[in-house]
């Protein structure tokens, strides 16, 4: 059972530091509302254009000193994408642990606060690697889209705290505990590259990149990890792919991919695909690209593609099947009934990248469908986030803001789902052109690292 402990906290704006104390007991519970029943009305955002400047930012000079950054700003109540995003940033930001933290062990911490319960303002001690990089995750697509300063560094730091843990891999390469771990980190460190052309981790994304290519068996499969790590690893193929220009990378995406297209009447528990959202998560976005380069893949991707989005269009809340204004636009949880959860947010990103696909194989019916349920999907994310009025009731009220509650009935923020969140909202915003985002201006990338230098080399 994790250890709750309350946070010693220094607030500027949104900002927070995080320090183990006591144990605090307590709970109340308290339940998430929509906003008013006019949420029943549905998603009307409308042609939009996102400044830089318009959330919450942190100045220029503060990007020097130690974390959390000081925040200037708060939330002003604007109902866009894009915003609802940034917010979600800014709460990561909030509950991120300080460059060259260490815990009592004298090991780097992790990141982020794992979990927050804003009731006690308290976080657990429970930690989970894969959530904690999802947090940096977000935080990368936040820097690429956005352009702001503020993100980029985030990220740097959390790899500085997240690196030392990577160790040789005896197959070749390196991981970061294991090959989801190892997935996911080689998608933020190329997302980073993207954003500003920061070529300081090539050296370590190459030594991932053998130890997943390593990994792979001649059938595509994978020789170790889980089905969820072998749906991470799609996305991880296509952004080295995309960094590094190796063909390699490609054939391995294509490999995967028909390797779990063979796989799809394995939806028994712990199977491919018990939960074919979880796939739509990770791989429609890497087999989007994979068919615009080889179209001839659609012959079998097309079919992933629908088994993943038709099944979450089914499962989606509307005025039509709920009396709950709360609950329209949120995707139902794994049990099909009750109220939608954390996992929306996942969903939400499954279903933006099918817009995509849709589109570019010119179905022009799903691509459609698809996106008046993103769009009622990122409706719902905005009215199921902490916003600034609703978090009043708590000890801390600016702390939670932009965080996205596990349940409707449990206000805690766990550091993944702000992180799926933020890169769901922005693929809405983005990939469906509901938003126009103007991009700050990047700063000058960092030198590269020396020669040698990427930890877990071999």
């Amino acid at each position: 059972m994790a250890l709750t402990r309350p946070l010693t906290t220094l607030v500027l704006g949104l900002g927070l530091l995080s320090c183990a104390g006591e144990p605090s007991p307590g709970d109340q519970a308290t339940t998430k509302q929509g906003k008013g029943q006019g949420a029943c009305a549905g998603p009307d955002f409308g042609p939009a254009t996102y400044g830089p400047a318009v959330s919450p930012t942190v100045d220029a000079a503060a990007l020097a000193g130690p974390l959390p950054f000081p925040l200037t700003g708060a939330d002003a109540g604007l109902q866009t994408v894009t915003y609802s995003a940034a917010l979600m940033g800014y709460y990561m930001l909030g509950v991120q642990r300080p460059e060259g933290c260490v815990d009592d062990a004298g090991k780097p911490c992790m990141p982020f606060v794992y979990e927050y319960d804003p009731r006690v303002h308290a976080a657990t001690s429970e930690e989970m690697i894969h959530r904690q990089v999802v947090g940096a995750l977000g935080l990368a697509w936040l820097y690429k889209v956005t352009g702001r300063p503020e993100f980029g560094q985030a990220v740097r730091v959390a790899a500085g705290l997240l690196l030392p843990r990577v160790k040789p891999h005896s197959g070749g390469g390196a991981l970061l505990t294991d090959l989801g771990a190892t997935a996911l980190m080689s998608m933020t460190l190329s997302v980073l590259a993207e954003a500003d052309q920061d070529r300081s981790y090539d050296a370590q994304l190459a030594n991932f990149g053998a130890a997943i290519l390593n990994a792979q068996r001649p059938d595509g499969g994978f020789r170790s990890g889980s089905p969820l790590q072998w749906m991470q690893l799609h996305n991880a193929l296509w952004r080295l792919h995309v960094h590094t220009k190796d063909p390699a990378y490609l054939e391995a995406l294509r490999a995967a991919g028909k390797n779990a297209a063979g796989r799809t009447q394995e939806t028994g528990k712990g199977q491919y695909f018990e939960y074919p959202y979880l796939y739509g998560l990770w791989a429609l976005e890497p087999l989007t690209e994979l068919v615009k380069r080889h179209p001839e893949d659609a012959a079998w991707a097309s079919p992933l593609v629908w088994l993943v989005a038709d099944g979450l269009v089914a499962d989606q809340y509307t005025v039509k099947n709920t009396k709950s204004c709360a609950w329209v636009g949120g995707f139902k949880p794994n049990s099909g009934k009750g109220p939608p959860s954390w996992n929306h947010v996942i969903k939400l990103e499954a279903m933006a990248d099918a817009v995509r696909y849709a589109q570019q194989v010119g179905d022009t019916t799903r691509a459609a469908k698809y996106r008046k349920s993103a769009e009622l999907g990122a409706f719902f994310t905005i009215n199921f986030q902490h916003r600034a009025g609703e978090t009043d009731i708590y000890p801390v009220p600016a702390q939670a803001i932009g965080g996205v509650p596990l349940f409707m009935d449990n206000p805690n923020v766990r550091i993944d789902i702000p992180g799926h969140g933020a890169v769901a909202m922005l693929k809405v915003a983005t990939y469906l052109g509901t938003e126009t985002v103007e991009r700050a201006a990047p700063a000058a990338p960092p030198p590269p690292a020396p020669e040698g230098g990427a930890v877990g080399a071999p």
